[in-house]
C-alpha cells in the first residue's frame, strides 16, 4: 500500500532526517580547501596547491594536549620486519601514522639521528639542521617542538627529550623557503609546527618539486613555523584510521607510478611516526 504523506509531515521527516545526519560545518569538508574536525585535537585538511591545481596537500593537525607521539622502529621489534604505514597503524592501535625521515640501504636505520626511549635506531647527528624532539622530561619546556640547529641550542636541549627524530630543514627560523635547489619531482611526507604548537603532518600523492612545494605550504592557512623533511617516493605514506574519516595515501613509486592514493602498492617501511590518544 503506497502511503502518501502530507506537506507538514514531510518537512517534519526531513528535520529529523538533517539533525540525526552527522554533516559537517561548511568549509570543513575534506575534499577541497578546507579542514575536518576528526574529535578534540584533531582536523584533517586537503587543500589544492597554490601553484599546482593537480597538487593535492593532505594535512593532519595534531594538538598535542590530546594525544601523544610514539616513534616505532622495525629494528626495535624480536621479529625485526617492517610494515606498510597502514599496518602500521593496524598493529600498533595508531590514530595515524606516517614516514618520519630517509633510511638507508639496510631498509632498518634512519640515516640521520633516531632515537626514542632505550632505544636508538640511529646514534649519529648528521650535517641535517632539523630535529624533532618529543617526550620532554621537564615542564619548563614544550613537549613537542622541531628544533632548528641554526637558531637554537640543540647540544643544551637534546638531554631533556627522549626522542629525536633528525632530518633536513625546509624552512629558516625567519619562516623562509629554505630547499630552492630545483630537484625532480616526486611524492612526499613532510613533519610540521604551527605558530600554535600543534604538530602538521604533511603527505602530497602527487610528484612536486620540494621549492614549490614549501612554497605553496606557506600560502595555505597553516601556519606554519617549521618544517623537516620526512620521507620521498612510494616510501611517503600517512594513514588516518578515524571513525569520522579515514584516508590512506602512498607516494609514486619512483619509476613506474603504479601506487595509488589507497596504498594498494605501498612497500614496508622500517620506521613510523605515530599519535594515540593521550590517558588522561
Amino acid at each position: 500500500m503506497r502511503v502518501q504523506l502530507k506537506p507538514a509531515s514531510l518537512i517534519v521527516l526531513l528535520l529529523t532526517i538533517l539533525a540525526i545526519s552527522p554533516v559537517p560545518a561548511e568549509g570543513e569538508r575534506p575534499g577541497r580547501n578546507g579542514w575536518l574536525n576528526l574529535e578534540p585535537g584533531l582536523a584533517f585538511g586537503s587543500f589544492t596547491s597554490p601553484r599546482h591545481d593537480e597538487v593535492e596537500i593532505k594535512v593532519l593537525r595534531i594538538d598535542p594536549a590530546h594525544f601523544d607521539l610514539q616513534l616505532l622502529n622495525a629494528s626495535a621489534t624480536k621479529r625485526n620486519i617492517a610494515l606498510s604505514a597502514r599496518e602500521w597503524c593496524a598493529t600498533e592501535n595508531l590514530v595515524v601514522a606516517i614516514t618520519p625521515s630517509m633510511f638507508g640501504r639496510d631498509m632498518r636505520s634512519s640515516i640521520s639521528l633516531m632515537k626514542t626511549g632505550g632505544y636508538i635506531n640511529n646514534p649519529r647527528l648528521s650535517k641535517d639542521n632539523s630535529v624533532l624532539v618529543f617526550d620532554c622530561r621537564v615542564d619548563s619546556l614544550p613537549g613537542i617542538q622541531i628544533v632548528d640547529r641554526l637558531c637554537q641550542d640543540f647540544d643544551s636541549l637534546a638531554p631533556h627529550y627522549i626522542s629525536q627524530v633528525q632530518s633536513i630543514r625546509m624552512l629558516s627560523c625567519e619562516g623562509e623557503n629554505t630547499w630552492l635547489k630545483r630537484n625532480k619531482p616526486w611524492s612526499a611526507a613532510l613533519i610540521g609546527m604551527n605558530g600554535e604548537g600543534h604538530l602538521l603532518f604533511i603527505f602530497v600523492h602527487q610528484k612536486t618539486e620540494m621549492p614549490s612545494l614549501v612554497a605553496a605550504l606557506l600560502e595555505l592557512p597553516l601556519d606554519l613555523v617549521r618544517l623537516q623533511y620526512g620521507e620521498g617516493g612510494s616510501s611517503a605514506q600517512l594513514c588516518v584510521e578515524h571513525d569520522v574519516y579515514s584516508y590512506y595515501g602512498c607516494g609514486l613509486f619512483e619509476l613506474n607510478g603504479v601506487a595509488g592514493d589507497e596504498g594498494l602498492n605501498a612497500p614496508a617501511v622500517p620506521n613510523v611516526l605515530g599519535i594515540v590518544r593521550r590517558i588522561r
